[in-house]
């Protein structure tokens, strides 16, 4: 499987982003950082721009929770899922092509995977494994954000 990767675009500042992915690619993985003020203006420009030719995982960079509250960023990618093509990954993970991508939000970071489901990881854990991992931090995450949202 050929990945194209980036980051880091930071288009907030004008400098345009006008390539389009590689003729041999097959998953696009983009590691944030593409615009600020919520999740939901990079996953806009990436359905736009790039997931209209070829599959995109996108994992938010802490510059998509600039100007915006990332419970609400979170509620509205909950709310706006559904762009064809393009996975966005948080404490989530996804089968394209017969690989694995999963996203485990950590404090301090991200650790995204990508292996085929009979790989061995590290720490000789599966990929079943840690997608079981990622999918109890996501359970961990939705119900503090959810007793957040109850204390007011």
């Amino acid at each position: 499987m050929n990945i194209w990767t980036f980051s880091d675009l930071h288009l907030e500042f004008g400098d345009p982003f006008n390539t389009d992915p590689p003729k041999d690619v097959d998953v696009v993985v983009c590691a944030g950082d593409v615009l600020t003020r919520g999740v939901t203006p990079s996953i806009k420009w990436l359905a736009k721009n790039v997931a209209r030719t070829v599959p995109v995982v996108f994992v938010a960079g802490n510059h998509e929770f600039y100007n915006a509250s990332i419970n609400e960023s979170m509620r509205e990618v909950e709310r706006g899922s559904g762009f064809q093509n393009l996975h966005f990954l948080e404490n989530d993970a996804v089968e394209i092509g017969g690989v694995v991508f999963a996203v485990r939000a950590r404090s301090g970071g991200r650790d995204v995977v990508c292996a085929k489901r009979d790989e061995r990881l590290q720490e000789d854990k599966t990929v079943e494994g840690a997608v079981s991992e990622v999918q109890a931090d996501r359970r961990l995450s939705e119900a503090r954000r959810n007793e957040r949202l109850h204390r007011g």
